[in-house]
This record gives structure tokens, C-alpha cells and sequence, in this order.
């Protein structure tokens, strides 16, 4: 008769061969080998990732340089750009011309220069602020340009107005964006004291340069009415924020060059026959 078999010391544990076979599940062979990948929330090999692909890069999100004033744009590694400041307000120009300033929002801002929303306000407070930069943009330097113009002792008075007509149709042809915007909407800045300074500062530029007429109509004998000269050429360069675009048959140049001509005729400095400068006149 038969002794019935020792059992074993060796027991198998249900609950280990129930992990065994869920591993055996959820594992897939790769090239004949079981794959292994880390999982870096615990730091230690899972049998159960064993063949799952690695996870794809996900596409760079902004993040702010605080060194270099910059952040980075919404793209993939290949394609990731810093942008500056200046990109953002360039942008914001070009929104707020295009939408208006109060039908323009932040988000219309973000996706002009390639952002999410909330990296605008890394560096951008409002859209207020944005206004303000871009009227300093288009008054502050000209204005200070245009002072130091009316001072240079080495120019006489048909050499002052003829470079600041060429400075201002330079200005309108190459910061088109920004000087439409502080001239439509310089009157929506939100705070009183900004826009009251900015007032001033545009007054003060039309001061000077009525100033630089007047010597002009001094010099020619004119007795023309030096606010109503310096009006129509003021509105003659302004005006090209309606229709000059980039790409123009004439360059910027060619266009500063013109008009400063017309503005010399205007204050009769200059003979419309053949372009020279007018008896009776200081210039050369």
C-alpha cells in the first residue's frame, strides 16, 4: 500500500501567482525580449510597463527669462523662438489697429505673437499697459528727436524743417502700427496723469515744428498763417497711415525725400520749377 505524498515545503502562494499572471497580461515582448521601462515616480523597474512606448515630448511650454526680459513661444523643440517684449507690443500695435483697442482682448494678443494667454502676463500688467508702451513708442523718441532738431545751431532754418518733415515721414512709414494706434487711441489710456503727459507731449510737438514753419515763412517772406502751414503739412505726412503699406512702389526713403520737398514749397523756400531753394532765402 502506497503512503500517501508528503506535502511540500515549498508552497505556491495564490497571491503571487495572480501578480505573476497579470504581469504575463500586461507585458508585450519587444524584438524578443520583455521591455522594461522606469518609472520615475517610484525608481524602480514595473515589470507591468514592460513594452509600452516611452511617452511622446510634449511641446514646449512659455517660460519666462527673467534675464534676458524674453519668453518662449508655443512651438516644438525645433521650432522654439525667444520672444521679446517688443515682439509683444509690436503685436499688440497690430491687434489694436486692426480689432480696435476696445474690441481687442489679451488673447487676441497671444495668438498674434504665438503665446499662451497667461504667459502675456510674465511681462504685460493689462492691455492699458501695452497702450502706454506703444505711445511711448511712437511720441517719446520723435518728440526727443525733434527737440534736439530745433537746437542744432549747425543747421539753418530750411535744413531744420526739411529733416523734420523727413524724420516724420520716416517715423510714419516705419512705425506705422504704433503711430495709428497713439493717434486713434491715445484718448482710451486709463490713467489720467499718462494721459495727460502724452497730451502734452503731442501739443509740444506741434509747438515745435509751427515754430520751425514760422522761421521758415520768416526767411521766404511769406505771410502765411504759420499754425494753418503747419497743419496741412502735419496732415500731409499723417495721412499716409491711410494708404502707404509696405511694399510701396517707393521706398520710405524716396517718400521722406518727396515730401520734405512739398514742405519746403509750402513755406515758399523752395521754387516748384526746378526744386532749388527760393530768393531770399538763408540756405546755400
Amino acid at each position: 500500500m502506497t503512503s500517501p505524498a508528503k506535502p511540500s515545503n515549498h508552497t505556491v502562494s495564490p497571491s503571487a501567482g495572480t501578480h505573476r499572471r497579470r504581469a504575463q497580461r500586461h507585458s508585450a515582448p519587444t524584438n524578443g525580449r520583455w521591455g522594461m521601462v522606469v518609472v520615475r515616480s517610484c525608481r524602480r523597474f514595473s515589470p507591468r510597463l514592460a513594452g509600452y512606448p516611452a511617452p511622446q515630448q510634449l511641446d514646449a511650454r512659455p517660460v519666462r527669462d527673467d534675464i534676458g526680459g524674453t519668453v518662449t513661444s508655443v512651438r516644438s523643440d525645433s521650432q522654439r523662438r525667444p520672444v521679446a517684449r517688443a515682439d509683444i507690443e509690436r503685436a499688440a500695435a497690430r491687434v489694436f489697429r486692426r480689432e480696435g483697442y476696445r474690441g481687442s482682448t489679451m488673447q487676441h494678443i497671444a495668438d498674434e505673437v504665438g503665446l499662451h494667454k497667461t504667459s502675456l502676463y510674465h511681462h504685460i500688467q493689462s492691455k492699458d499697459s501695452l497702450l502706454l508702451a506703444i505711445a511711448e513708442f511712437a511720441m517719446g523718441e520723435p518728440l526727443q528727436e525733434l527737440r534736439t532738431l530745433s537746437q542744432d545751431e549747425s543747421l539753418d532754418e530750411v535744413q531744420k524743417l526739411e529733416r523734420a518733415v523727413y524724420e516724420l515721414v520716416m517715423m510714419v512709414t516705419q512705425r506705422t502700427d504704433s503711430v495709428a494706434v497713439f493717434t486713434m487711441y491715445a484718448q482710451d489710456i486709463g490713467d489720467p496723469d499718462r494721459a495727460r503727459f502724452f497730451a502734452q507731449q503731442r501739443h509740444e510737438y506741434g509747438e515745435i515744428f509751427e515754430g520751425l514753419v514760422a522761421d521758415c515763412l520768416r526767411v521766404s517772406g511769406c505771410d502765411d498763417d504759420p499754425r494753418k502751414v503747419s497743419t496741412a503739412i502735419l496732415g500731409m505726412c499723417n495721412w499716409m497711415l491711410h494708404w502707404y503699406q509696405p511694399g510701396h512702389r517707393e521706398t520710405p526713403v524716396e517718400m521722406a525725400e518727396a515730401f520734405s520737398r512739398i514742405a519746403l514749397r509750402m513755406v515758399g523756400c523752395v521754387d516748384g520749377s526746378d526744386g532749388q531753394p527760393a530768393t531770399g532765402t538763408s540756405a546755400d
